[in-house]
């Protein structure tokens, strides 16, 4: 009886555990629910599975992003709700900025640093103003802080040391922000043929201030090796991000389907296969 009830207290710890470490993955939410995930919210339909993913990894971390309650409406940085609801199949639950200045293409780099924040990797964490002007959140959380003198980049120690989110949240708006859209440039590179299409790729049509989806789930045919994929959007202005119905395909519809040399039609915006690309990640 006695081991009975030991194997049972340390198999609820662990389970407490794992639940602590998992919402700690989601540091904006007061609480997370698997449940309420993109991976767990939209079935795989026959015959293709699930691409797997390591564990802990960045594609992990994306498809199992929280979702807002079904049949969510979108709401604009304004505050209001978007007026056309009839083309998302889910609402992320992240958080929304305030303020009209975060851009479609900056979703990625803005997800992967909040991915970084939550498994500790402080140092990983930058943008640029050019490409040898960096604003790294590991200096950030020192306390010290970016000016721009003419040319020159210099730090001053203005603020007390601070690891917390809230800073970090503080880090973030202040880059997207005061960060033009070229410099974004420096945090992506293109990615190499759609059959290495990764979950965490965008495709951008018009440049950095243009539009952006993202892949945030995918599987494949084990047969054919064909993999389809799930796509969400930010737009620009700011709009909750959304994962978006495929208007064109109601057989795979919300999953999307892209051969070499096809174009990419989304509900809103036509993607060409150079479009493809991928958020840098420091080695």
């Amino acid at each position: 009886m006695k081991c009975c009830f030991r194997f049972s207290s340390i198999f609820l710890l662990f389970f407490f555990l794992a639940f602590c470490l998992q919402a700690e993955n989601y540091p904006w939410l007061p609480k997370y629910d698997r449940n309420q995930s993109i991976g767990k919210r939209f079935s795989v339909p026959f015959p293709y599975q699930r691409v797997k993913m390591k564990t802990g990894s960045f594609g992990d971390w994306i498809r199992n992003l929280p979702l807002k309650p079904e049949n969510a409406r979108i709401r604009l940085y304004t505050g209001k709700l978007l007026d056309k609801q009839d083309l998302h199949a889910a609402v992320l639950d992240l958080d929304l900025p305030a303020g009209n200045y975060l851009r479609g293409p900056s979703i990625a780099p803005r997800l992967l640093s909040e991915y970084l924040f939550s498994i500790g990797r402080y140092w990983e964490i930058e943008f640029y103003y050019t490409e040898d002007r960096r604003i790294d959140f590991n200096l950030w959380r020192t306390g010290a802080r970016p000016v721009l003198y003419g040319d020159h980049l210099r730090w001053n120690d203005t603020e007390k040391e601070d690891s917390s989110y809230d800073n970090f949240r503080r880090y973030l708006d202040y880059c997207l922000r005061s960060l033009s859209d070229g410099s974004l440039e420096f945090r992506f590179a293109k990615s190499p043929k759609l059959r290495d299409l990764q979950i965490g790729d965008i495709f951008l049509s018009g440049g950095y201030s243009g539009h952006a989806v993202m892949v945030v789930d995918m599987a494949k045919n084990t047969s054919t090796g064909e993999k389809i994929f799930l796509l969400a959007q930010g737009f620009t202005p700011t709009q909750e991000f959304h994962i978006l119905k495929n208007t064109r395909d109601h057989i795979l519809d919300p999953w999307y389907s892209l051969k070499d040399g096809e174009k990419l039609l989304t509900p809103e915006c036509v993607f060409e296969a150079g479009d493809l690309m991928r958020v840098v990640e420091k080695n």
